[in-house]
């Protein structure tokens, strides 16, 4: 019998993903940077012979990791759009060499090589993984770095990382797990800034979405046990969100419930649960656990489905409604309606099951209508935030339009230039379109036209840049020529 070697002591998720781990005594597991990516190593998956450009792109990848990660992050985490504003405000406190660049380095390339799976790019991945893992080991090891925002955000993006780069692999089950050990460290540190406690709700928020899809529970208990925390520190300015993170919470909870029930119970224990299951949905708008006694989240109430778009004063007929004048209070309900659909599938999915027994099937078809209703209303109530959020688009752009007949030959030049850079960005699209269609027609040259339209997408981002940087001149211009305006009145 050949000698096949000693069994490797690693972890089985670490032989999986082929990372080294070195057991020390003090510090427990840290990682060990691999040779080179052998590329020719057998057991992958085979690729046809590529060509390849030898031509240098103009731009170093460090300009456009940072909003590949972003986009990555967002997709992979459901993530609101408003909660980049945190990533970014930490971001920006941070060199290019600390360990959050370099995570966010892995998810760029994570997310690359979801959309262009090439053998250079999985190298490049596990590479900037790699990497990624040595730098945070690093400061953990550091008793004072450990505690900052920066390692909590870095630790979570790690987290998604794993899911980006295989969603099937519980790899991100040990990063979740470090967050709520390192925010059990931090304390009340969590929350002594804005930042700090919006960290939290995204991370909050990620707990959720991992429950969902996983039936662990235990998500979202540990991760509710520090909420106690937020409500001693936040501002009356935060007790909207945090009222909202408390319905999530609990919708959580029950789809979390759900699935696992769906999982492992059988129909006498689904059918058993059945009402249990419908009476905390009746009641869900009303649960304030584990701040009952908070009077701010007692007073602060969750409407019940179907207001928004049906009521007397909804959006539209008032133009005093909150939905009309508080970005923050549009922001809730749009999260709100988000998750009581989530819960109201996870419910119609349940009683499909339950009403597989004959006995049964004429109650629970009568329920799955019931919710089937509020889903289709609470369907029209987003569109109803969608039509809000166009308005107030468009009722910005008419107030521009009206500005714009005073406006200075410099403004006008500047609207001139965005209309220029706009024909670019259609003159580009179309040529991106006509590559795609020779792509398809010629398989032979794919990676050719595929590094061809990558380099056209880098021009694409490198004009979107100038386009904003354009259109905050354009904002500033506009707010100059209003106080002008006021000024001359």
């Amino acid at each position: 019998m050949p000698n096949i070697g000693r069994p490797s002591r690693d972890c089985n998720s670490c032989r999986k993903r082929r990372i080294k781990q070195i057991q020390q005594r003090e510090n427990g597991v840290s990682f060990k940077k691999q040779e080179d990516f052998d590329s020719s190593a057998k057991g992958l998956s085979p690729y046809r012979k590529q060509i390849m450009i030898h031509d240098q792109l103009s731009e170093n990848w460090d300009n456009h990791f940072i909003p590949l990660a972003l986009a990555g992050l967002r997709i992979s985490a459901d993530m609101p759009l408003t909660m980049l504003n945190v990533i970014s405000n930490i971001i920006s406190q941070n060199d290019h060499e600390s360990p959050l660049y370099k995570a966010l380095n892995a998810v760029g390339y994570a997310f690359l090589a979801r959309t262009n799976p090439s053998k250079n790019t999985l190298a490049q991945r596990i590479k900037a993984y790699r990497n990624a893992l040595t730098a945070v080991n690093s400061t953990l090891r550091d008793s004072q770095k450990c505690r900052t925002n920066t390692t909590l955000l870095t630790v979570w993006v790690l987290g998604l990382y794993e899911f980006l780069a295989d969603p099937t692999n519980a790899g991100w089950h040990i990063h979740s797990q470090g967050l709520i050990n390192l925010f059990r460290l931090r304390g009340s540190e969590n929350y002594a800034t804005e930042d700090g406690r919006y960290l939290y709700l995204l991370f909050f928020n990620s707990f959720q979405i991992q429950a969902i899809r996983t039936g662990e529970e235990s998500y979202i208990t540990e991760s509710i046990t520090l909420i106690h925390e937020i409500a001693d520190h936040c501002n009356s300015s935060e007790y909207l969100p945090l009222r909202t993170c408390i319905f999530t919470y609990h919708c959580a909870l029950q789809c979390s419930r759900i699935r696992k029930l769906l999982n492992e119970a059988t129909d006498a224990k689904l059918l058993s649960s059945s009402e249990s299951i419908l009476q905390d949905m009746d009641n869900i708008e009303k649960a304030t656990y584990p701040l009952s006694h908070k009077s701010f989240i007692t007073e602060n109430k969750v409407e019940a489905p179907v207001r928004i778009a049906h009521d007397d004063d909804s959006p539209g007929k008032d133009t005093n409604h909150p939905m009309e004048v508080d970005s923050l209070y549009r922001g809730s309900i749009m999260y709100r309606v988000n998750w009581r659909i989530r819960v109201s599938f996870f419910v119609l999915e349940f009683l499909q099951r339950v009403s597989t027994s004959p006995r049964n099937n004429l109650y629970a078809s009568e329920t799955m209508g019931r919710y089937g209703k509020n889903i289709r209303l609470l369907s029209d109530d987003i569109k109803e935030i969608h039509n809000v959020y166009t308005r107030k688009i468009q009722k910005h752009i008419n107030l521009l339009r009206i500005r714009s007949h005073s406006h200075t030959a410099e403004n006008q030049s500047v609207k001139a230039e965005i209309a220029g850079l706009k024909a670019a960005l259609d003159k580009y699209a179309k040529q991106n379109e006509s590559l795609k269609g020779k792509i398809r027609a010629q398989q032979s040259e794919m990676q050719v036209w595929k590094d061809h339209a990558w380099g056209l997408l880098l021009q694409y981002a490198r004009l979107l840049r100038k386009v904003y940087s354009l259109d905050d001149k354009v904002g500033r211009l506009s707010e100059e020529v209003r106080k002008r305006d006021v000024s001359n009145k």
